[in-house]
């Protein structure tokens, strides 16, 4: 069965490296702990990269909505191409460490689409 994908919109400026996604290196024990434990190495692997832009990934802090500590992530940014405005897209898959990825797309791994609009 074809891998299904996750699909994100996100704005940017031109001529701006800007961060368009991030996934934290975690997980939470049990639903009654608010503290989230760092996990696994968050591994991302560009598939299909965009034509009108670069995009790299690099560790930084993040805060995810169900955990009160702030967690080590993988952020994943996008700068256009020069003078560069309108629509670009690229795909990238999302795995963690020792884990293969899976084809639930609201999962926290698997493939994901990032469509960008560059403004002005």
């Amino acid at each position: 069965m074809a891998q299904s994908d996750q699909t994100l919109k996100r704005t940017v400026k031109k001529d701006t490296e800007t961060m368009v996604n991030v996934h934290a290196n975690s997980f939470k024990p049990r639903p009654s702990m608010l503290n989230c434990e760092q996990g696994g190495t968050v591994v991302i692997e560009i598939t299909s990269p965009p034509k009108n832009g670069t995009v790299t990934t690099r560790p930084t802090k993040t805060k995810d909505k169900d955990c009160s500590n702030e967690l080590m992530g993988t952020g994943i940014y996008y700068k256009p191409k020069p003078g560069f405005t309108g629509s670009d897209t690229f795909t990238y898959v999302r795995t963690e460490e020792n884990m293969r990825a899976v084809s639930k797309a609201g999962g926290p791994q698997g493939s994901r689409v990032i469509n960008i609009t560059v403004q002005p």
